[in-house]
């Protein structure tokens, strides 16, 4: 079985939290991890490996323990066309 490519998830994630928090904001690591499981439904162990992947890509970057700032990313779903 082929590996699933979660990065069109991660992207529209990335841009959820932008609408709501804005760009290069810090904000707590518990609120992200909240609206992970609230609107996207990602299982409470997956929760800090999604985290993980949404840094990996470059979508926010750790501050510390319990921050994460949001980066602003140059591909933002509103520009994908099909």
């Amino acid at each position: 079985m082929d590996k699933l490519d979660n990065k069109i998830l991660y992207l529209s994630f990335h841009n959820s939290l932008r609408k709501k928090f804005g760009i290069n904001r810090v904000i707590s690591r518990k609120e992200v991890i909240i609206k992970l499981g609230r609107q996207y439904l990602v299982p409470k162990k997956l929760r800090d490996d999604a985290l993980k992947e949404l840094e990996k890509m470059g979508l926010i970057e750790c501050v510390d323990r319990s921050n994460v700032r949001i980066i602003d990313c140059e591909l933002s779903l509103e520009k994908i066309g099909c």
